[in-house]
């Protein structure tokens, strides 16, 4: 897998270059938006497999837990494209996993910062669900 995801974001970095020398190149920019979403999905992969051992329960009170990086370069990738469902679809999964697996009085390591409530992961999950089905209604 590591492999993979630099091989990915070997392509991105020469896709971005590209692009900055060309200008706006449609095709370049949908392969480029491709490679982003690979990349993602990639990283989310990784913080299930990193994150998940044991009781299947995911550590994640700081960036030095296993998996959260990846958790969190998936989402850094995700909200760089904020109206676009398969990105959206990421952060979803995201939020909804950590809800999902989030007790009472536990910490959690979330976009830069620790959080000891489960707010910031319900407004995460409120904003882009309602995203989503905008979507889907159009």
């Amino acid at each position: 897998m590591k492999g993979n995801i630099v091989r990915l974001k070997t392509l991105r970095d020469k896709l971005e270059l590209r692009l900055k020398r060309i200008g706006g190149d449609e095709y370049l920019e949908k392969q480029l938006v491709a490679c982003e979403h690979s990349l993602a999905r990639l990283y989310v992969s990784r913080w299930m497999l990193e994150g998940g051992r044991g009781r299947a329960k995911f550590p994640d009170d700081s960036l030095e837990k296993p998996g959260v990086w990846s958790r969190e370069e998936a989402l850094k990738i995700a909200k760089k494209y904020p109206e676009q469902k398969e990105f959206l679809e990421i952060r979803r999964f995201i939020a909804l996993t950590m809800l999902n697996q989030s007790k009472m009085m536990n910490s959690y390591y979330w976009n830069g910062e620790t959080y000891w409530s489960n707010d910031a992961l319900r407004n995460e999950f409120s904003e882009v669900d309602g995203k989503l089905q905008k979507a889907a209604m159009r």
